[in-house]
């Protein structure tokens, strides 16, 4: 492994300084000598990782610069070691091992690894691209089921002045952490099955069938985002549109047809400003209204652009990133008539509980089992509740 650069700290993760005359020696274990054992999975959760990742200490991966891993990583290379293959290449005429391979009599070791096998089949499908991820701006570990909420606060009028008078305050942003601490949640799913099942399903297929099964749970946790989002918003970040053509909460003629006109859309949506509305959130009916907006004969936009265009017309650019391309998120769970805008960059964060257990290791190494709990352990908080506004059609 070439320039490899190393940093030895203590358990806590504070740096150490070595005694003159120490050196440390990286030791990478040939696979085969590496003894595997239930116990591996404790030491692991011990120490909020994976089996995956215990094993890469022990038989680091060779890396390139970026750090990403060339080659096959430590747990395959335990697979390999056991001749288990996860894939069927038919061009190759090389079929995919049913999952009793990992259960041979003569090899008892295997067994230890196909926990992780569904582990890391499951993570794959936790964190593919989903729905509930158009709404989340930033992931953060934790190594326990409690965590605290950020909080970001101003007075807006305040924040927004251009110059600070002599002897007078500057303005001030308040970030902080919540009052209360807030909790992860287990979100997961049984599945009912047998080790007579898994002995003669190809790997692969198993693969497929886990991958569809925990995709489909995931749906449920975008409703729980969504919910957090929505909970104890501001007035001020709540908004009627009207019929009358405009965006007036205080408006008369906030009435029947439930409606939104595209000026009023447009006002809406400069409401975010500094910042700007990436993200759309609605159920089918609302959906629909708000994409079958009937727009001016006159399409602003094209004029700009056929006036850019032209040889001797004034050419025009909007500084603010007011109006962008949107992305619309289908949500069942949002009211009728209610779509709820946010910026996905700024509004809310994942927390992700590390080291949480996806899967009964030892009944399965075991063989004693009938069905399988996959799971996996987080919790969603607000960033910058100005970046979160609800337009609610009269």
């Amino acid at each position: 492994m070439k320039d490899l650069n190393l940093r030895v700290v203590d358990s806590d993760g504070a740096p150490v300084e070595l005694a003159e005359g120490h050196r440390i020696e990286i030791i990478r274990h040939d696979p085969k000598e590496i003894k595997l054992s239930p116990q591996m999975y404790s030491i692991a959760a011990d120490r909020k990782m994976t089996l995956t990742s215990l094993l890469e200490e022990a038989d680091p991966s060779e890396r390139n610069a970026k750090g990403e891993i060339i080659g096959l990583d430590a747990f395959e290379r335990q697979l390999q070691r056991f001749g288990i293959i996860t894939r069927t290449l038919p061009g190759t005429g090389v079929f995919a091992s049913v999952g009793e391979r990992f259960f041979q009599s003569n090899t008892p070791e295997s067994s230890i690894l196909f926990p992780e096998f569904i582990n890391r089949i499951a993570r794959m499908a936790i964190f593919e691209p989903d729905t509930v991820d158009e709404l989340i701006g930033n992931t953060r570990p934790i190594t326990g089921s409690v965590y605290e909420s950020v909080r970001i606060s101003w007075e807006e009028d305040k924040v927004l002045k251009r110059r600070v008078a002599e002897g007078t305050a500057f303005p001030e942003a308040s970030i902080t952490w919540a009052d209360e601490a807030d909790r992860v949640f287990k979100y997961g799913v049984s599945i009912n099955t047998t080790y007579e099942f898994i002995r003669r399903c190809p790997l692969d297929l198993l693969a497929t069938i886990i991958m569809i099964v925990v995709k489909q749970n995931r749906l449920r946790e975008a409703d729980d985002a969504i919910k957090v989002l929505r909970a104890d918003m501001d007035a001020a970040y709540q908004t009627n549109a009207n019929a009358a053509g405009g965006e007036d909460p205080s408006s008369s003629a906030a009435a029947t047809p439930r409606n939104l006109t595209f000026r009023g859309f447009l006002r809406w949506s400069m409401r975010f400003f500094p910042y700007s509305l990436t993200t759309l959130v609605a159920n089918t009916e609302t959906l629909l209204t708000l994409v079958t907006l009937a727009k001016p004969n006159l399409d602003p936009f094209q004029v700009l652009s056929a006036m850019q265009q032209g040889p001797d017309g004034p050419g025009f650019t909007l500084v603010q990133g007011f109006w962008n391309n949107y992305r619309l998120v289908y949500n069942s769970s949002i009211p009728e008539n209610k779509i709820l805008g946010i910026n996905k960059n700024y509004a809310m964060e994942r927390i992700v509980e590390i080291g949480a257990d996806l899967v009964e290791t030892e009944k399965i190494i075991s063989r004693q089992f009938n069905k399988m709990v996959i799971s996996e352990s987080h919790g969603y908080s607000k960033i910058m509740p100005n970046c979160i506004r609800e337009l609610t059609l009269n």
